[in-house]
């Protein structure tokens, strides 16, 4: 397993939409609070990509928010998978690799 840090939004459309689809991640833990691009820009441009850059992609909010209306939004959109609050812990960690990319 690889893991790959973009601290921000638009790093993080920038590395995915100049890798080719066998490179793409399985997972994307997203945060609602980054710099340059937040986390609700980010799901906004990153619905415009091609299905073949979001197939099979996971994506996860993960965040400090417990404020309910970040709650609802996450909920408009078709992409992301659950709203996580943070920390995320190993054994979290674990029950979602298991529950999404157990295939």
């Amino acid at each position: 397993m690889n893991i790959i840090v973009k601290t921000d939004g638009s790093e993080a459309l920038y590395y995915l939409k100049n890798k080719s689809s066998d490179l793409l991640p399985n997972l994307i833990f997203l945060d609602i609070n980054m710099p340059v691009m937040n986390g609700w820009e980010f799901l906004d441009a990153y619905e415009e990509l091609s299905d073949d850059l979001k197939a099979e992609v996971v994506v996860m909010m993960l965040t400090t928010s417990s404020n309910p209306d970040d709650a609802s939004k996450a909920k408009e959109y078709e992409v992301l998978q659950d709203f996580m609050t943070k920390p995320l812990s190993p054994e979290v960690l674990l029950k979602v690799i298991k529950r999404y990319l157990n295939h």
